[in-house]
């Protein structure tokens, strides 16, 4: 492991681009260190040292020597240009998390010997560099600034971006800075509105009453009072939904604070933030026993609804086939009446004319009472689909398919199935219709026949 803290001094600048040393009293020591730097990074293609003596001339760090005699005091920079965050120095980095506007999924800290991880990002320590994969960009969910509302450019830079990035994982143990920086990150994404002035952040709550909290993000304080905050963060932001009701519960236990605990938050926040913690999840617990009464009723109404939806189809669907032996009745008294008359006392074009009514009234009656029970299912998908963010948001995506779309899509297909059966028997008897109008033109011009013992004579008194 490389000792970098031999070559850094205080005026040493550091940001997420390059490290720059204005003044380095060198020495075989420091010139070595750097060196190994240099190769290491530049072995990683992650980075690179430029060592120049006072005069500005560039010494060559790959030349394996020793350091140059003449050079006594110099300046250098370590260039970076990995594909994802390094940092040298602790201050610098601390610097960056308190203004982050963009999280990043790896770090890389060369002061660390062994990372940590958080439920989010990877910090990797020196000897972990090799296991840092790559680029990486932020993805992280963006949600305490759905809930929070930034009164200020200071406010607006500081609120955290993603809750996940600051809650620890519990596989690695944070260091205390990241302990300090992560807990007020957290404790002022628990508020309705912050302000923040220099290091100083001002916290209102807003429930039952307006309190107002000034906590320095700096306070040694916020160290002790960091398992309790993250235990708030991992309770608020466990599940997307139900997040801004358990935020909101927050709001109102901070609310109903006393007075002594209100000031007692400013300078010992670990008890309180465990008895704002207790009190909101018991108001939880208590607001789901309720929702969960509600939510027993809104999904009996929906099953009632439901059966009288699925009831309206299997309904068209029994019409369809009383309909269907209705005008099978009809159409065959008809046809029985047609062949029973020898001398019907109607002429055979009105009866002709009658049996093309018979497939008019067939098809326009298949045709109108089809429609119906197709167009009341596409109506009604369509107005339940339009009422679902209204009527149904407390259903997921797939209870609303299980408990409202399926079973009408179940109903349906039984409807759909039975109309293009009996749309076949309704083709069948109207073909039997058409072979009776073609048998009685048929017979029409042909002479007069009748039937006698099976066989077919010409009536001698109608060829006289």
């Amino acid at each position: 492991m490389i000792d970098i803290q031999h070559v850094l001094f205080p005026d040493c600048t550091e940001n997420a681009k390059a490290l720059v040393c204005a003044s380095l009293p060198v020495n075989e020591e420091r010139y070595q260190i750097l060196r190994s730097l240099h190769k290491f990074l530049e072995d990683r293609n992650i980075g690179a040292v430029i060592l120049m003596d006072e005069f500005g001339t560039e010494i060559d760090m790959n030349a394996n020597v020793a350091c140059p005699a003449s050079l006594t005091n110099g300046r250098y920079s370590i260039q970076k240009n990995a594909a994802f965050p390094i940092y040298f120095t602790q201050r610098a980095l601390t610097e960056h998390l308190e203004t982050i506007t963009e999280v990043s999924k790896q770090y890389f800290l060369f002061f660390f010997k062994k990372g940590f991880v958080t439920k989010w990002a990877i910090f990797y320590g020196q000897e972990e560099i090799d296991s840092v994969a790559g680029a990486n960009s932020s993805t992280a969910t963006e949600d305490i600034p759905k809930f929070v509302k930034s009164l200020n450019v200071g406010a607006n830079q500081y609120l955290p971006f993603s809750s996940m990035f600051w809650q620890e994982n519990d596989r690695t143990k944070a260091p205390e800075w990241w302990k300090k920086i992560s807990a007020a990150k957290l404790f002022c994404g628990l508020g309705k509105e912050l302000r923040f002035e220099g290091h100083v952040a001002e916290i209102t709550f807003l429930g039952e009453r307006r309190v107002t909290l000034n906590v320095s993000v700096h306070s040694d304080q916020l160290v002790s009072a960091y398992p309790a905050v993250q235990a708030i963060a991992q309770w608020l932001y466990q599940d997307e939904r139900g997040a801004d009701t358990r935020h909101t519960l927050i709001n109102n236990q901070v609310a109903l604070l006393s007075i002594a605990d209100v000031e007692l938050i400013e300078t010992n926040l670990k008890p309180v933030a465990e008895k704002i913690m207790a009190a909101a999840e018991m108001a939880y617990r208590y607001y789901l026993r309720n929702s969960d009464k509600e939510l027993n009723k809104s999904l009996t109404e929906l099953n009632k609804t439901l059966f009288e939806h699925t009831s309206k189809i299997r309904q068209n669907t029994m019409d369809l086939i009383s309909g269907l032996w209705r005008d099978f009745t009809t159409a065959f008294g008809l046809l029985v009446l047609n062949f029973s008359l020898k001398k019907p006392e109607v002429s055979g074009t009105y009866w002709n004319w009658l049996l093309y009514g018979l497939i008019a009234y067939l098809i326009i009656n298949l045709t109108l009472t089809g429609n119906l029970g197709f167009w009341f299912y596409y109506r009604l998908k369509s107005s339940i689909t339009d009422m679902r963010d209204r009527v149904y948001s407390y259903l997921t995506n797939e209870d609303f398919n299980r408990y409202a779309l399926d079973p009408l899509k179940t109903a349906f297909r039984k409807y759909r199935k039975t109309f293009w059966l009996i749309s076949a028997c309704y083709f069948a008897i109207i073909v039997l219709v058409f072979v009776a109008i073609f048998r009685k033109e048929l017979a029409s011009a042909n002479p007069v026949l009748t039937e006698h013992k099976g066989q077919t004579k010409i009536n001698p008194l109608k060829q006289r």
